[in-house]
């Protein structure tokens, strides 16, 4: 699996997340529909997405436990700050789009959902989601 092969599934997989969820979809920082550097206001609900590549020194992706993962896929859904329930209900809403097993350019190995992150504006719970390599 090369970063690219895991880059356009996610992007192709999230694209349909997000709009079954009626959400915009950001990628580091770039709005995935328009390509342009989001915007977002305080008000803003959408989703963040990031990937966390495999050769990367963290200890439960470098292979040394025996797991081969390759990479996360971290998707963080923001939310105003007052509105956390519906963060937490979009955050399992994600969960349950990403089904383990399935396949992303690789087997999604394991989904989790974060506690909630809050800052002066906004809440958000991460969904992350552990994809596996097992053609090595």
């Amino acid at each position: 699996m090369t970063k690219s092969d895991l880059f356009l599934a996610a992007k192709a997989k999230l694209d349909t997340v997000s709009s079954d969820l009626s959400l915009p979809l950001v990628f580091v920082g770039i709005d995935a529909q328009t390509l342009e550097p989001y915007d977002g206001q305080a008000y803003d609900s959408y989703l963040s997405a990031n990937i966390i590549w495999g050769e990367e020194t963290r200890p439960y992706l470098n292979g040394a436990d025996g797991q081969n993962c390759n990479s996360i896929i971290q998707i963080d859904c923001i939310y105003p700050k007052l509105q956390e329930y519906k963060a937490l209900q979009t955050a399992q809403s994600v969960k349950d789009k990403i089904p383990l097993d399935s396949y992303i350019a690789g087997y999604v190995y394991n989904v989790t959902v974060s506690p909630v992150m809050r800052d002066e504006t906004t809440v958000q719970y991460s969904v992350s989601v552990t994809v596996k390599q097992i053609d090595v």
